[in-house]
């Protein structure tokens, strides 16, 4: 009896301190639009407080087959809530308020100088799935990259930017030269002697190449949204 009351007793604690418990303001999965001139363009978003108190988050958008996107600069003071996709200058901001006792959050979402509005509706709680680890890169991977993918007016060209991180592995970021596009993060980077592979998530590509160093170019091909295309980068500079 005594043990049946004491199970019931922590049975009740722990209700309690569920109940007590709320997840921070802006936490949370969200899911909505944002709102375009002809379409409405379908994202997620996941807000979350990491064990040091700071905030973390990413993004995807499921039509374009991107997920995972980085945020960065995430700040919730009272009903305003503030991030930015990827971490560089010119990437676009999103700013929201709260309402419905932190059911629904709407905003404006602004880049490249234009402003169009984003709603969300929290769906549950946030769910932000941590990267594969990159590995150490060799200096004849470091430095900065060039090639042109797909063929004829679509033609895009990209510059790739690889170097040694804080922590000794592989980093980098990927461009398409001269469209206004951001610096946009690559996720993981590994290297198994010639061979380099890289991920970014933020626009659900994939790379796998095989570096020939006499020539100073990286031969492979890009995956995204399930199509394979040939891509070759030069090197443009150490």
């Amino acid at each position: 009896m005594k043990r049946s009351l004491r199970l019931a007793g922590l049975g009740t604690l722990c209700a309690a301190l569920a109940m007590a418990w709320q997840p921070p303001a802006g936490a949370g999965h969200w899911e909505g639009v944002i709102k375009g001139a002809s379409k409405d363009v379908a994202i997620t978003v996941d807000l979350a407080v990491d064990q040091k108190g700071g905030w973390v988050g990413d993004m995807g958008m499921p039509a374009q087959g991107a997920g995972d996107i980085p945020l960065s600069g995430i700040t919730v003071q009272g009903d305003a809530v503030h991030f930015r996709m990827f971490d560089a200058a010119n990437s676009p901001v999103f700013d929201g308020k709260l309402a419905a006792g932190g059911a629904t959050m709407s905003g404006q979402l602004t880049g490249s100088g234009e402003s169009t509005a984003f709603e969300l509706k929290r769906t549950g709680e946030a769910v932000i799935q941590a990267p594969r680890a990159s590995t150490p890169l060799s200096s004849d991977f470091v430095g900065t990259w060039e090639g042109l993918l797909g063929s004829g007016e679509s033609r895009l060209r990209l510059q790739l930017k690889l170097a040694v991180g804080a922590d000794g592995n592989g980093a980098g970021t990927l461009m398409s030269v001269g469209n206004g596009s951001p610096q946009i993060p690559i996720t993981t980077v590994t290297q198994k002697e010639n061979r380099l592979e890289f991920e970014v998530r933020a626009i659900g590509g994939s790379y796998s190449g095989v570096l020939a160093g006499a020539r100073g170019e990286i031969s492979g091909n890009w995956t995204q949204a399930g199509v394979t295309t040939p891509l070759v980068f030069y090197r443009i500079q150490k």
